[in-house]
């Protein structure tokens, strides 16, 4: 099984009274609306671009690959290239 892509969130603003109180999360890949601080989609799955630790990802400047951040990882899983 290959792992799956990481998807950017929609965001959209949360309109109160006195202008913008906040914002909400929803899933680039189906659209379900994602609570704060998940690193992945309720519905599909699909990990979150930006969100520190697991869930987030780095691309691999040598080959492309998504690299999950927040495992220690020191060499690309893909390529074997040092991760800088």
């Amino acid at each position: 099984m290959s792992e799956q892509k990481p998807v950017k969130p929609k965001i959209f603003p949360v309109y109160g009274t006195y202008g913008i109180e906040g914002s909400r999360m929803f899933c680039g890949a189906c659209g379900a609306r994602i609570p704060d601080r998940a690193t992945h989609c309720p519905e599909c799955g699909a990990p979150v671009y930006g969100r520190t630790g697991e869930g987030s990802y780095s691309k691999c400047k040598v080959c492309g690959a998504y690299i999950p951040n927040g495992k220690g990882l020191e060499k690309c899983p893909n390529c074997r290239e040092p991760i800088s």
